[in-house]
Order: structure tokens, then sequence, then C-alpha cells
């Protein structure tokens, strides 16, 4: 039998490591970035280009930007899973996966030059999932 103070020490401890397991992301199902949400403090850097992912299409908020550091807020507002690539000039990035109606960002730092941006699921590029992005 374990007496009261020993009982609140047990408590204790438990709630501690539960908290700790907590933190660090253990006992989640999810296969999305650990964050608390896109417009957490510290994870949008730079200025902000609101992206839609859908089959099999890519909406970009803005496709003429100058140099910098952005984040693309992702949503998938499609069925199946998307995730979103870029490639130009010193970038070769990608985006964690986003399922439907889910929500990720990804931060680059763009240069002058044109950008290849794309779905890299499957074969969702080739079935039209891209688009360019110019930066001047």
């Amino acid at each position: 039998m374990i007496s009261r103070c020993g009982r609140a020490a047990l408590v204790g401890a438990l709630a501690a490591t539960l908290t700790t397991a907590a933190a660090c992301g253990y006992g989640t199902t999810s296969s999305q970035p650990s964050y608390s949400a896109p417009h957490a403090a510290g994870q949008v850097k730079g200025k902000q280009v609101a992206v839609r992912l859908a089959e099999y299409n890519i909406a970009l908020g803005k496709s003429n930007l100058s140099p910098g550091t952005y984040t693309f807020m992702l949503k998938n507002v499609g069925k199946t899973t998307h995730a979103l690539a870029i490639s130009g000039p010193g970038v070769n990035q990608t985006s964690g996966s986003v399922d439907s109606g889910g929500t990720t960002t990804l931060t680059v730092t763009l240069k002058p030059g044109t950008y290849d941006v794309w779905c890299p699921i499957d074969d969702h590029r080739g079935l039209g999932m891209e688009t360019s992005l110019t930066v001047k």
C-alpha cells in the first residue's frame, strides 16, 4: 500500500513523464510535421504566399516575387495527399506531405531567377500539378 505522500509523488512523476512525452511528439499518430499551427510564432519567416493544392492543380497566391525569404502557406483542398517542391537558383526543397484538408508551411530564400514548382507525390507532376514562379 502506498502512503498519501508516496501516491502524490507517483502521480507527479507520471504527469511530468506524460508532459515530456507529449512535448517530444510521442503518442501522436499524425504524419504531418510537428507544429501547432501554420501561424504559430517562429514558424512564419519573411513574406507569406498562399498555396492551394488540389487534383491536379497548384494555385499560388503570387507568381512574381522579389528576392527574399518566403513562407509558402500550403492548404490541401483536394481529396488526396499532396506536397510542394521548389527548385531553382540555389533552392531544391520539398515540403512534408499534406493530407486532404491539412496545412503546412515551406520556407525558402529566393534569389532572382525562375523556379519550378510541383507536387512530388506519385505522378501528380505528370498529371499537370506544376507551375513556375519568377523572382526579379
